[in-house]
């Protein structure tokens, strides 16, 4: 440990750190533009330029390395001088136009310019003008005269994605970024460097003049696309998705998120959103009260007991919906039904994962929960099957009643599976919009997308991480646990729980390796179990 003072405050502090690091763990601003703490160090802004007792010039604090007994001063005449230089020389070009730029509201130089510019400005000549925007690939538009040339954007590719599409290009006052001549950027993290631009010179295609960032509510949540889990950031407004992006965990995605999982969320807001209890009556789907569904779903259960055994019930839960909802549906079925035939849909993978040299992985699944619905569904004692030889049995008539939970943004059955669901005496399937499992369900129930849910998914770290709701759920459609509970209280169980959290209690009181942990144990970065 070093001894050092800031400001005139005394720390100890971790040998080898930079002065930068020191005054963030003092919590004193430093300001930057250059240095990302997952990207090399370039120091080559000037922004953070600190005095250091007997050192005759100001030094950087991105990449000067503390020693002992080192006295810094972050605010002193000499660096408010400099800083007000700088922000001077950045601004002899910008095109100053935050009232039509995305970045306005988040914007790193407009923060810094009113902490610690100037007043008053003293230029007075012609600016230079590049091509006001360019589509460097299918996600990016580079606005160069907005560019402080920090370098983040090129050293991510460099470094992160190792996919290296973009340089600095030209010299001087005609500096910029682009990409290589014959290259797109269109690597599969293209948009973190939206997401590392501290102006408004990288921006995202898909939420271009959108909104204003002062107008969206952000919400605190989890990517549902693969099983990585990675930590988002979900942005809305009027009951829309705008915006997605990631949320820092060291654990899980770093800083980062794939563009699939950034763009991917668009099924969210389908035409064809399911929106009430839908019955089929021949050909047709036929819209029903909750009332009448619940009741349906009880007497078609009751009487395929009756008649052909509890063992002719059987389920399939859904890697792609909550713990909640999944352990809501084994209560359901081994608890009130009493059917050992539960299995968890498991997709086929028809991809590899994508591993990125930093290490950076989008995985091969594509279901946010198969670990934690596996959990969940899972009996001491009894031997766990699979989805495709609980639909053996349904092929052979030993199972007559079939509850489907589904949910899947993207699902496509092979053609065996659609042919053995057109057999079953009752399916009944959960859905947020039409798809090849409701094409053959006698009743379909509307329940809700990642972003109207609340609830946890355990990824395939066995890390259990909290999804909230951003928006609210359209029309009639409830969370899958909701609906559970009330078909499994009107067969006769005793289940109350008023809140997706009490039935994560239960969860921890029932389900080994959840032992201990709640939604305030969680927290926001997730907790692995036990």
């Amino acid at each position: 440990m070093a001894k050092i003072k800031i400001d005139g405050k005394e720390l100890q502090v971790p040998d080898g750190i930079t002065i930068l690091e020191a005054a963030t763990i003092a919590g004193i601003e430093i300001p930057h533009f250059c240095y990302h703490k997952e990207l090399s160090i370039r120091g080559s802004c000037r922004m953070c330029l600190v005095e250091v007792e007997k050192m005759p010039k100001l030094v950087p604090a991105c990449s000067t390395t503390i020693k002992d007994e080192m006295n810094i001063f972050t605010s002193s005449e000499r660096v408010i001088k400099n800083r007000r230089g700088v922000l001077e020389f950045f601004l002899i070009n910008h095109p100053l136009d935050c009232p039509i730029c995305d970045q306005a509201g988040e914007c790193t130089l407009q923060d810094y310019v009113y902490k610690y510019g100037s007043a008053v400005s003293r230029f007075t000549e012609e600016k230079e003008h590049f091509e006001r925007r360019k589509e460097l690939g299918p996600h990016v538009l580079h606005y160069s005269e907005r560019c402080v040339l920090c370098g983040r954007c090129i050293r991510f590719c460099e470094e992160i994605s190792e996919t290296r599409e973009l340089a600095r290009f030209n010299r001087s006052v005609r500096s910029e970024v682009d990409v290589f001549p014959g290259k797109r950027l269109d690597n599969k993290l293209s948009g973190n460097v939206v997401d590392l631009c501290p102006v408004g010179a990288m921006v995202s295609k898909e939420f271009l003049f959108k909104s204003r960032v002062w107008w969206l509510t952000h919400t605190e949540s989890i990517c549902p696309l693969c099983s990585r889990g990675c930590n988002i950031e979900i942005d809305s407004r009027d009951n829309k998705i705008l915006r997605v992006r990631p949320r820092p965990n060291p654990e899980v995605n770093s800083q980062w998120m794939c563009d699939d999982g950034r763009f991917g969320w668009d099924f969210v807001h389908r035409e064809d959103r399911l929106t009430s209890p839908l019955k089929r009556e021949g050909a047709e789907m036929v819209s029903i009260s909750w009332t009448q569904a619940i009741n349906l779903v009880k007497g078609r259960l009751s009487y395929i007991i009756s008649n052909f055994g509890k063992e002719a019930v059987a389920a399939i839960a859904s890697p792609y919906l909550t713990n909640e909802d999944n352990y809501l549906l084994r209560v359901l079925l081994l608890s009130v039904i009493r059917s050992p035939s539960m299995a968890v849909y498991q997709a086929a993978q028809v991809e590899e994962p994508m591993v990125f040299p930093s290490g950076f992985t989008i995985e091969a699944d594509k279901s946010p929960n198969l670990a934690g619905a596996q959990d969940v569904s899972a009996v001491e004692g009894r031997e766990p099957i699979s989805h495709r030889q609980l639909l053996q049995k349904v092929a052979s008539g030993e199972v007559r009643a079939l509850y489907f939970l589904g949910g899947a943004p993207r699902i496509s059955l092979p053609v065996d599976e659609r042919e053995i669901l057109k057999k079953v005496d009752f399916l009944v399937v959960h859905d947020y919009a039409p798809s090849e499992l409701t094409e053959w369900a006698e009743l379909v129930l509307p329940n809700l997308s990642f972003a109207e849910r609340e609830g946890t998914f355990t990824n395939f770290q066995g890390r259990v991480q909290r999804i909230r709701p951003a928006l609210l759920p359209p029309g009639e459609a409830k969370p899958d646990w909701e609906i559970l509970q009330e078909i499994c209280q009107a067969m006769g169980g005793e289940v109350n729980y008023p809140s997706a959290e009490k039935v994560f209690e239960g969860i921890a009181g029932a389900v080994p390796g959840y032992k201990g942990l709640s939604y305030s144990e969680l927290g926001n970065q997730g907790k692995a179990k036990g």
